[in-house]
């Protein structure tokens, strides 16, 4: 067979997992085994479709760590403040936290980072990070053909969209993967140039050694999702 059996990732994955018959997340920790088609708890995933789900793993994993850190870097105390209205709104049924549902409001009085996915990390990053104000504009329409901080994060939003809701990639070949992956990757670096260059236009310091940290997180998620299949 040309398609090999079997894809080890050096750490835990969250893929979706979707079949004709029910669709549910999962985790997978281990393999991915058989021959024409990989069966995990009752769901099934084709071999055809593994390229597409090593994509959604690479831009989940990545989009989430970037926008954290430009979260973790930029925020100057605004989180502290939104969790304890989150709180506030979930006891009173308040108004002025309608932006978030009420399971975003739920995690974000947990206070597990762990917990936060992209949708709410840059609702975040709108509110307390110093950026273009929401209704701008900014977020969305590069200014004279320029690309911004703000506009890069809604890139990167969008694509985890995209893939963690599987429009827009179909089957991928192993091509189509590494030209994806080159793309992610590109995006993600220049997130991290945004960041050192919107940080010392707010006077905040940028440790470069956790800007080269997120660098390497960056190439190693890549090649790890790219390791050949073993039969």
């Amino acid at each position: 067979s040309r398609y090999p059996v079997k894809w080890t990732l050096l750490y835990p994955v969250q893929l979706n997992i979707v079949s004709d018959v029910h669709s549910h997340q999962i985790m997978i920790t281990a393999n991915l085994n058989c021959s024409n088609i990989i069966y995990h708890q009752n769901y099934i995933l084709f071999r055809d479709h593994i390229n597409t789900k090593r994509y959604q793993h690479a831009v989940v994993y990545i989009g989430t760590k970037l926008l954290l850190h430009v979260l973790i870097s930029l925020d100057d105390g605004g989180v502290k403040k939104i969790k304890t209205k989150a709180k506030h709104a979930w006891e009173t049924n308040a108004p002025q936290m309608k932006c978030f549902t009420e399971a975003e409001l739920l995690k974000l009085i947990k206070g597990k980072r762990s917990s936060w996915d992209v949708t709410i990390i840059y609702k975040l990053i709108q509110r307390v990070c110093g950026l273009a104000p929401i209704d701008s504009g900014k977020w969305t329409k590069k200014v004279g053909g320029e690309e911004t901080l703000e506009t890069l994060l809604y890139d990167m939003k969008e694509l985890r969209n995209q893939v963690n809701h599987n429009t827009h990639v179909g089957i991928l070949s192993s091509t189509q993967l590494d030209a994806l992956l080159e793309e992610l990757k590109e995006l993600s670096m220049k997130i991290l140039d945004a960041l050192i260059e919107t940080a010392a236009k707010q006077s905040k310091k940028i440790e470069i050694d956790r800007v080269e940290y997120f660098r390497n997180y960056v190439e190693y998620v890549i090649v790890d999702v790219k390791q050949p299949l073993v039969e």
